[in-house]
């Protein structure tokens, strides 16, 4: 395998076969496009996401909706030189032992011998070299709006029959003591609100809330035939939680055992450790992560909801995203609404 890697990070070449480049952008472009209809609510949550965040931005702009129109743009373009100089470049900053963390996963007896063609690997590979200040920035355009007390409302119109939507806050990291209490908001608004709402009675495939290991807790709506009512569901659901009479003790008890389904489900042997070599999550941390999940109480989820979520706490900054056909009462309401029409 290492050696397969060594040839690929010191032998690629991209322009002995042009043709086969472009024919490798357009099959990349049509299936990148083809996610969209199926996965509109996770493209809508990160594009309303990208307006909050910096690293949301960098996000969206490498896996959201403007990527899948830069694609669909560049594989309109026949010329594949300006690509492959772009990708060379790539190459060096991408293909260099400086920059590179590795995760070895084996059998102990195994481990040694692994070790050491991981190092001969290593010594194939060239040192990063010395770039200009300019070339080693990122230039990111359009950057987001921070502390913004206004709320961000993009509809992309789209020949679909249906819309997706997502609302995006930034709340805390996973590291913070009130991150388990937003996550059993987002499990217990999921399964007995949201789903009653905007699924059973609104129409549509599907809808929730969910929190992000970085912090950001987004509401979703997947096929939905609607728009300004579900809005007004998500809404509606941060004021149901902050009623104890809406939901049960075992109802609060079903939204945990939930959430321990996620935390605790079987790792993949080949997965051991992936989880603190991606994300810098520790067997210490996540412990303390259960424990707080298990403790978390209703008055918890009251002070989170008025301290992260409601009109008036202190990140009151949302992005919203709606992907869907022309919509008469967003239409309507202009000056709230920006109208893109993506080239996707």
């Amino acid at each position: 395998m290492l050696n397969l890697w060594s040839n690929i990070f010191n032998g690629v070449t991209f322009e002995e076969d042009k043709d086969y480049l472009r024919q490798l952008r357009k099959i990349a472009s049509t299936e990148i496009g083809e996610t969209v209809p199926h996965s509109g609510h996770r493209y809508a949550m990160r594009r309303a996401a990208s307006t909050l965040t910096n690293a949301a931005h960098l996000r969206e702009l490498c896996s959201g909706l403007s990527f899948v129109e830069f694609m669909k743009k560049s594989a309109e373009n026949a010329d594949v030189d300006e690509v492959i100089d772009n990708l060379k470049k790539i190459g060096k900053l991408v293909f260099q032992k400086d920059t590179m963390r590795c995760a070895l996963n084996g059998e102990a007896s195994r481990i040694r011998s692994s070790l050491n063609s991981y190092e001969e690997f290593l010594k194939s590979l060239p040192r990063a070299e010395k770039c200009s200040k300019e070339g080693s920035s990122l230039n990111v355009s359009n950057a987001p709006p921070f502390s913004n007390p206004n709320t961000n409302q993009e509809h992309f119109v789209l020949p679909f029959n249906c819309n997706y939507i997502g609302r995006a806050q930034v709340c805390v990291p996973f590291t913070h003591e009130a991150y388990p209490k937003l996550n059993i908001v987002a499990k217990l608004l999921s399964a007995k609100f949201l789903h009653q709402e905007i699924r059973e009675k609104g129409g549509a495939y599907g809808g929730g809330a969910t929190l992000g290991k970085s912090g950001i807790f987004s509401f979703f709506s997947y096929r939905d035939p609607k728009v300004v009512s579900t809005l007004n569901s998500f809404e509606a659901g941060l004021k149901w939680i902050l009623n104890d009479d809406n939901y049960t003790n075992q109802d609060l008890n079903e939204a945990k055992l939930s959430a321990f389904q996620e935390v605790d489900k079987p790792i993949a042997a080949g997965n051991q450790g992936i989880r603190n070599f991606l994300e810098q999550i520790d067997d210490k941390m996540l412990s303390e992560f259960r424990l707080r999940l298990l403790n978390v109480t209703r008055e918890d989820m009251k002070e989170v909801v008025n301290g992260f979520l409601a009109n008036g706490s202190q990140t009151n900054c949302t992005g919203v995203a709606l992907l869907g056909p022309e919509c008469e009462e967003i239409s309507r309401d202009q000056d709230k609404w920006k109208k893109i029409q993506p080239a996707i």
